[in-house]
Parts: C-alpha cells; sequence; structure tokens
C-alpha cells in the first residue's frame, strides 16, 4: 500500500510538472494591429492585457518605440480607465512610409502575475495619403 501512494505521489508530480503556466499574462489586443500598413503618422500606441496592470508600477523604460527614419521615439504612457490598456503617445510623429518597432518589457498585474514581453511593428502611412490600417 505504502508503494502504491508513493507510486501516485510521483505519478501527480511528474504531470504537475508538464502543465503549462499561466504565471504570465498575455496581450489580448494591440492598435494598431501588429503588421498593419498605412498607419496614421500621428497614431498612439495601444496595448490591451488580459488582466488589470498596477498603475503605479507602469515606467516608460518598460518600451522602445523604435522608427526606421527617425530612430528611438519618446512617449509619454498611461493606463487606461479599463486598468488593462496601456497607451503610449508618441512626443514627436513619425515619418512617411517608416517602419516601426515596438518592444515591451514586462509589466506588473495587480494579481501579481506579469506580462508576457512582447513586440509589434507596423508601417506609416505615405503623407497625404489616407490613412486607413490595413491588417496584413
Amino acid at each position: 500500500m505504502t508503494k502504491l501512494i508513493c507510486a501516485l505521489c510521483v505519478i501527480f508530480s511528474i504531470s504537475c510538472l508538464s502543465l503549462p503556466s499561466y504565471s504570465q499574462v498575455p496581450v489580448e489586443y494591440t492598435y494598431p494591429l501588429s503588421n498593419a500598413k498605412g498607419v496614421s503618422e500621428k497614431t498612439s500606441i495601444g496595448i490591451r492585457y488580459g488582466e488589470p496592470l498596477i498603475s503605479s508600477l507602469i515606467q516608460t523604460g518598460t518600451f522602445t518605440i523604435n522608427g526606421s527614419s527617425t530612430g528611438i521615439h519618446t512617449a509619454k504612457i498611461a493606463l487606461s480607465v479599463d486598468g488593462r490598456t496601456v497607451i503610449f503617445t508618441v512626443d514627436n510623429f513619425f515619418e512617411s512610409e517608416e517602419n516601426i518597432q515596438i518592444n515591451i518589457a514586462p509589466f506588473v498585474c495587480t494579481s501579481g502575475k506579469e506580462t508576457m514581453p512582447y513586440s509589434l511593428s507596423f508601417q506609416i502611412a505615405k503623407i497625404g495619403m489616407p490613412s486607413i490600417p490595413i491588417p496584413v
């Protein structure tokens, strides 16, 4: 009987090790969508996570916004009223047909979990053309 209990404990322990980890909170939505083309040069960037974030721990050093023509952009960062959406408003607009790369380090959620690191890219519309983001 003792051997059976030990065997069951070992099997249970091994099966628990193979369960997926839910300690990182995924991104649910972004604006613009990743790989979008035709995005306005005046766009803000929004990232919505699956859980509320701790607003006091959201810092500007947790993200980079890099334009292929204009280089690194500084931005104001805010947490929306839903508590799950981080909004980046760049201090200087992007340039025509510029490729933008965003890299975001993990944020801390109110549950104590962290968000997953996340990257997205998109392309700015040709200036003078209507800017309607087109997902690819």
